[in-house]
C-alpha cells in the first residue's frame, strides 16, 4: 500500500489581533481515518508569522482521536499528542518570520487523528499567522504517492 500526502489546511491567514493572556484552539481537521498507517510527518509551511510578547507561541499538533465510524455523532476526548510544531516569541520584542518549512515525524496508531492550531498569548500579544499544513501518512515500507 502506498503512503498518502494530504493537504489538511490550504494556505490560510489567522489573525488574533490584540489578545491578552489566553489560549485559542482551532481544530483544522477532525476524525481523519489513520488506521491503515503506522507513521506520519506533519509538514507546516509558515508563509508569514508575527508574534509579540514573551511567552507567546503558535503550535500545530497532530493528536490521536478516539472516534470510530460505529460511534457516529459522538466526540471522544483527544488525549494523545503524536507530534507538534511550535514557534515561540522571544522574551521581549517581536518575532517575525517569512517563508519557513517545519517538518516533524513519528509513529502513529489508532482509528483516527485530529490536527489542531493553538495560540498561547502572553500578557500583551499580537499574533498573525499565514500557514498551510500537509500530512504525510505511510507505513514503514511505503512509497508516497
Amino acid at each position: 500500500m502506498a503512503g498518502q500526502l494530504l493537504n489538511v489546511l490550504p494556505l490560510r491567514t489567522y489573525s488574533w489581533g490584540n489578545v491578552l493572556s489566553s489560549n485559542w484552539e482551532v481544530p483544522v481537521i477532525q476524525q481523519l481515518e489513520i488506521s491503515q498507517f503506522n507513521s506520519a510527518q506533519l509538514i507546516v509551511r509558515w508563509h508569514d508569522l508575527v508574534l509579540s510578547s514573551g511567552g507567546a507561541f503558535v503550535k500545530v499538533s497532530l493528536f490521536g482521536d478516539g472516534w470510530v465510524p460505529e460511534a457516529l455523532g459522538l466526540d471522544f476526548a483527544i488525549t494523545v499528542e503524536f507530534m507538534s510544531v511550535k514557534v515561540f516569541a522571544p522574551g521581549a520584542g517581536t518575532l517575525a518570520i517569512g517563508p519557513t518549512l517545519s517538518v516533524v515525524g513519528g509513529p502513529i496508531r489508532g482509528p483516527a487523528a485530529t490536527v489542531v492550531i493553538n495560540l498561547h498569548a502572553g500578557t500583551s500579544s499580537v499574533a498573525k499567522a499565514t500557514l498551510s499544513v500537509d500530512l504525510c501518512l505511510k507505513n514503514s515500507d511505503d512509497s508516497v504517492t
